[in-house]
C-alpha cells in the first residue's frame, strides 16, 4: 500500500496552538501521531510525508523517522524541515 500524510509538525511546540491539536503537550502529541502512522502503515509499505515532518534540529527529525517501522519513507521537504544540524 502507499500512505501519504503532511505536516505533523513533530517536536514544533507552538503548533498544539496554532492548529488547536488537542493535546497536553508536544511529547503526547508526537507519541500519537507517530502510534497513529505505526498502526496504519507496515513495513513493507511506502509512505510518503509531504512536507513540515519535523521542528528544530535535524537529529531530532532523524530520532523521529527512526520511530516509524515503515521502510520506505519519502520525506518531501517542508518549510518548517531542519536542512541542518
Amino acid at each position: 500500500m502507499i500512505y501519504y500524510t503532511a505536516d505533523t509538525h513533530l517536536g514544533h511546540e507552538s503548533i498544539l496552538g496554532y492548529a488547536d491539536r488537542p493535546f497536553a503537550s508536544i511529547d503526547r502529541h508526537d507519541d500519537q501521531l507517530l502510534d497513529n502512522i505505526n498502526q496504519r502503515v507496515r513495513p513493507e509499505d511506502r509512505l510518503y510525508i509531504l512536507g513540515d515532518f519535523a521542528w528544530g534540529k535535524i537529529d531530532l527529525a532523524k530520532h523521529y523517522r527512526e520511530r516509524i517501522k515503515c521502510k520506505n519513507v519519502h520525506l518531501v521537504m517542508g518549510n518548517h524541515d531542519p536542512t541542518t544540524t
